[in-house]
């Protein structure tokens, strides 16, 4: 399958309004047969440090801060009667000696059964040190039996990313023009409004995505960034099997979306930072 094929229904997924429940948080699994899963996928595709809230129809909560695909520690439990609930391994590192057997049972305790699973997430201040600390979702999914990303990607080269150079045209257009090795952009919003590079096929797939979902992308930007409407180029999904991320960046009046090589995520955000 192509990527393009691919990326279609992963941006529908995460950024369709009918996705996000009352309280704006977003639907992940609505089915029980995959709550298990849907829940370590989201863990997957986590790989700048968040703090993620996993919520069922029954008001249980699981509250837990990940980074680079592994869960660092888990924050909070709540059951369905709002009260916290006492865990040894809640605010301990985890790892893989010590607490694997606990988390994996916190994760059947919310899972297994629940009508439905929900996500909310916000910027983790504190991750750590940045080493190898915390317990691994792809060990973790081996343990539950959960196929996340199938074969694995072959490595790819790691292009420079430049700094947006100065000039008339506005700040997404000087952003993107400069993503060194993006497979794809769009610019769905504000100044440059369909402006594009790359495949496309993904292009269409970009615009399609933003037609259709902007106020979804809005919403999870909302919850990912300072505040609402503030500037803001956040990672929304990520390809493991592919070796892809998806970003969205938001800036004055202008929205777009783009479609990187994973390894290059590090050298994006820096390159926004510079803006």
């Amino acid at each position: 399958m192509k990527l393009a094929q691919k990326l279609l229904p992963r941006l529908d997924a995460m950024q369709t309004p009918s996705r996000f429940d009352s309280n704006g948080a977003r639907i992940i699994s609505a089915m029980p047969q995959d709550n298990v899963a849907r829940l370590l996928t989201e863990i997957d595709e986590t790989v700048l440090a968040r703090s993620l809230q996993f919520a069922t129809g029954t008001g249980a909560k699981l509250s837990m801060d990940v980074a680079g695909r592994r869960v660092l520690r888990i924050s909070d439990i709540t059951d369905s009667n709002g009260n916290s609930a006492p865990d040894a391994i809640v605010g301990k590192e985890l790892s893989q000696e010590d607490t694997e057997n606990g988390f994996l049972s916190v994760i059947r305790d919310l899972a297994e059964g629940a009508e439905s699973i929900t996500v909310s997430a916000a910027a983790l201040e504190k991750a750590g040190d940045g080493g190898a600390g915390g317990l691994s979702v792809s060990h973790i999914a081996e343990l539950m039996s959960v196929d996340l990303h199938g074969q694995t990607a072959a490595p790819v080269s790691t292009p420079p990313i430049s700094a947006p150079a100065p000039g008339p045209t506005s700040v997404a257009s000087q952003f993107l023009a400069h993503l060194t090795g993006a497979k794809a952009w769009f610019i769905a919003k504000g100044a440059d409004t369909g402006a594009s590079f790359g495949d496309p096929a993904i292009v269409d797939v970009l615009r399609q995505s933003a037609e259709n979902g902007a106020k979804g992308i809005m919403a999870q930007l909302d919850q990912l960034g300072p505040g609402a409407g503030e500037p803001i180029c956040a990672v929304i999904g990520n390809l493991s099997q592919e070796g892809t991320s998806i970003i969205c960046l938001r800036t004055e009046d202008q929205l777009a979306l783009a479609v990187i090589p994973a390894n290059l995520l590090g050298a994006v955000v820096s390159a926004w930072r510079g803006i």
